[in-house]
């Protein structure tokens, strides 16, 4: 089904002397029930207007052939040589505007469609690896939070006897209660260890959950962010370790202090993903003594290039000019759909990039991710929040702080971590909150959650935004829900502190005291 147009159309004319009868025609189609037509002076050229402003449908009246074809190269979705106001030629040329509009949205729409297809496929075949990496931490934190729970019990025995030998002014004598402390400074050291080996599993699993998160989003567009290429590659490979290590071995070739990028991190990570997904493939397609997947980074000419080579069959010769065309695969059956490469050269291409191949036959294959790097400008241009100095507990006053989140768990834990410190109120959702607020009660900060039932957080910040305009600058958004395209377009346009669950102790209570001298 076609996406209806964008009304209204917006036609950009290059000649002035066109520009009052065309207003004319507009007006009174408009007049005679026709959808509106916002007629322009283009005094930009049509790059620079097209690049800002394609949203809906956009045509060009130019002076010449070239520049019309240059127009619709550059994006419009209409282009024509106009030398006078003529109704029938205008009529004709507003219906191609919409029609093209129409054709190009759904393009993308399919595009989006087969790119999430993509993603899914992929994801079936991490689905194994991913399992067995979540297992070990999993496994390792069931059993230590058993073990805590013994040491626990063990530890509150011991301290009841000592309350019960005090009630009774029973004495113990030194040598009895050195070996008491002894046993129970051993369980608190064991009780210890035992915390860092879950909290380092914990931490483990929030990590493959973000990395997993990038094949969460379906549509929509992405954010440019500032990414050092380390931290991407790093994140791509922890997915599809298991997959490489099953058949060969890994080798890294680049350094910890490369050169940072700007774009779409989840795309660039499903780029990535890709490619070691495509690798493990082939290596485990042929017998060899040794394989490996090799991944080495080299940046030269404005360009940073990620290399990524495989020891499998290789690629023929012919197929070689066929494997970025859309459904083309080398792959056995159930392994791919022949959109990967193809998605993965057209995101590298938009960023002014590129996916090259180079190939041996019967020796392996080298993908070759070219990113353009940075200009100065471009580095300036990218909103990153940059923490300040966590003050001191004897700076931090006592504040008032509103939790908003319909997780009992989530708000209880977040409770306990700031009681200690500051006054806790707790609303479990959006219209709760305002109630809470109007009634008279107090806050200094919110932690706000976006995905709520009823009123959700988007639309509790709005009415902060109006209501208590300076709160609504002390909001710290604390969510797992930013999948949702509504929850995506508020992150990606907010100035606001965003805490990703799962998230620590420390770091709530550091975001909350910053949020304050918001």
């Amino acid at each position: 089904m076609s996406i209806p147009p964008v009304v209204p159309t917006v036609i950009y004319v290059y000649s002035e002397s066109l520009l009052p009868g065309l207003r004319s025609l507009a007006a009174a189609r408009e007049a005679r029930g026709a959808e509106a037509v916002d007629i322009r002076l283009g005094e930009q050229d049509p790059e620079t207007i097209l690049a800002e402003t394609l949203r809906g449908p956009t045509g060009m009246v130019v002076a010449t052939e070239a520049a019309a074809i240059d127009a619709i190269s550059l994006g419009a979705d209409e282009a024509v040589v106009m030398a006078a106001v003529d109704e029938p030629v205008w009529v004709a040329f507003v219906d191609r505007v919409r029609l093209r509009a129409s054709m190009r949205r759904e393009t993308e729409r399919l595009t989006q469609d087969m790119a999430h297809a993509e993603k899914l496929t992929a994801l079936g075949t991490l689905v194994a690896g991913v399992a067995h990496e979540l297992n070990n931490p999993l496994s390792a934190i069931t059993m230590g939070t058993e073990l805590l729970r013994e040491m626990v019990a063990s530890i509150n025995r011991s301290l009841g006897d000592l309350e019960k030998r005090s009630r009774l002014d029973a004495g113990i004598e030194a040598e009895q209660l050195a070996r008491l402390l002894g046993a129970l400074q051993g369980k608190a050291a064991k009780a210890d260890q035992l915390f860092a080996d879950v909290s380092s599993g914990t931490g483990l699993l929030a990590q493959l959950v973000r990395d997993l998160r990038v094949f969460s989003r379906t549509s929509g567009p992405e954010q440019a962010t500032l990414i050092d290429p380390a931290s991407l590659i790093e994140q791509s490979l922890r997915l599809v370790r298991r997959e490489i290590i099953a058949h060969g071995v890994i080798e890294k070739d680049y350094d910890s202090q490369l050169p940072p990028i700007v774009g779409p991190r989840n795309r660039l990570s499903q780029v990535l993903t890709n490619l070691l997904v495509n690798a493990a493939h082939a290596i485990g397609e042929v017998s060899r003594s040794v394989h490996s997947v090799r991944l080495s980074v080299r940046s030269d000419e404005g360009f940073l290039a990620i290399s990524v080579s495989d020891t499998g069959p290789g690629i023929p010769g012919e197929a070689l000019e066929q494997i970025f065309n859309p459904f083309y695969t080398t792959k056995r059956e159930g392994l791919g759909t022949g959109l990967g490469l193809s998605i993965s050269r057209s995101t590298l291409r938009r960023m002014g990039g590129d996916l090259m191949v180079t190939s041996v036959y019967g020796e392996g294959a080298t993908f070759i991710c070219l990113i353009p790097l940075p200009t100065p400008e471009e580095l300036k241009a990218v909103s990153t929040w940059v923490p300040r100095l966590v003050r001191s507990d004897s700076d931090v006053e006592s504040m008032s702080v509103l939790i908003v989140d319909d997780d009992q768990r989530v708000v209880r834990a977040a409770a306990r971590v700031l009681q200690g410190k500051h006054k806790v109120l707790i609303a479990h959702d959006g219209q709760e909150a305002i109630e809470l607020l109007s009634s008279g009660s107090h806050a200094d900060v919110v932690v706000l959650e976006l995905d709520l039932p009823e009123v959700d957080g988007v639309e509790f910040h709005r009415w902060l935004q109006v209501n208590r305009p300076e709160l609504a600058r002390r909001v710290v958004v604390a969510t797992g829900a930013q999948e949702r395209m509504r929850f995506q377009e508020f992150l990606a346009g907010t100035e606001l502190q965003v805490l990703y669950k799962p998230f620590g102790a420390e770091t709530l209570l550091n975001a909350v005291e910053l949020a304050a001298g918001g």
